[in-house]
């Protein structure tokens, strides 16, 4: 079996478990529609993704046993985080994130994903990069800058006050209004590209 034999195999692997994670309520909405048509065109697929948010994580010392109490793909009231906070303050270590929009997008070629990275790089998603480059499995991480990450809670007691925390939300909110225009920007300038170098061989439906 040849490279492209092997990309392709490992892309109707990669469609099944978008389906099934999709059925399955496990893939973020604002991004959900984008995904399935990137996994159309004969040059891509996409595996782990997600849109952007803003999330509340109960860290308990390790990746197992830690859990978020909050996770929101888009702009979040203060009151509700508060309320998420509250009904969790004996959890004696809690996080704040705001973290930003983050795609894999698999290529059987460098040269679609240097071009792919261009883009990413041009639309202001200045940390991407290509994160692995076997012979079938050329991988581009495609992610943002923006992100906050603090302990909101230490020994169940708030390491700041309400009030200042709610300055923070209001200032991670700024920034998913960012991440889904430069989101939407880049998946714009990314589907023009895959409309020119590449035929759909795909219809997904869900």
């Amino acid at each position: 079996m040849n490279r492209f034999e092997i990309f392709k195999e490992r892309k109707k692997s990669a469609i099944r478990n978008l389906l099934e994670a999709i059925k399955n309520n496990e893939v973020d909405k604002p991004i959900e529609k984008e995904l399935l048509k990137i996994n159309e065109y004969e040059i891509v697929y996409s595996t782990s993704s997600c849109a952007g948010r803003i999330a509340l994580l109960v860290d308990k010392g390790n990746k197992k046993d830690s859990f978020f109490i909050g996770k929101w793909h888009e702009k979040v009231n203060a009151e509700e985080i508060i309320k998420s906070l509250k009904e969790n303050i004996k959890n004696d270590l809690i996080w704040f994130k705001q973290e930003p929009f983050i795609i894999h997008l698999v290529f059987p070629k460098i040269k679609f994903a240097r071009d792919v990275l261009k883009i990413a790089r041009d639309v202001g998603f200045k940390h991407s990069g290509i994160i692995s480059l076997k012979k079938e499995k050329i991988v581009l991480e495609v992610t943002g800058l923006d992100r906050i990450d603090f302990p909101i809670v230490i020994n169940s007691e708030l390491t700041i006050s309400l009030e200042n925390f709610i300055k923070i939300v209001d200032l991670a909110n700024s920034k998913m209004i960012r991440n889904a225009i430069l989101r939407q920007k880049f998946f714009n300038y990314f589907f023009e590209y895959l409309e020119k170098n590449s035929k759909k061989e795909v219809n997904l439906i869900v």
